[in-house]
């Protein structure tokens, strides 16, 4: 009987976890807007500005130019 409650109470943790799941996803989707005008168009020059690397270490978006690089924004942690 116990291993029966138990088996209950596992698929039923599954669902529930499976539900906020996809719940949680159609959410974030409906969130996210379009980006509007505020998206760079491709060959936009990068504006000047400061940025650290992920050493923490602070540099000029100046030292980019005419240099192929990939940009990564967000928490690399």
């Amino acid at each position: 009987m116990a291993s029966r409650r138990a088996r209950i109470i596992r698929v039923a943790t599954a669902q529930f976890l499976v539900a906020s799941l996809i719940v949680s996803s159609t959410s974030a989707q409906n969130r996210r807007g379009s980006g509007g005008d505020t998206l760079l168009k491709p060959g936009t020059q990068l504006p000047v500005v400061t940025a650290y690397d992920e050493a923490g270490d602070e540099f000029s978006t100046a030292s980019l130019r005419g240099k192929h690089t990939v940009l990564v924004f967000g928490c690399l942690t």
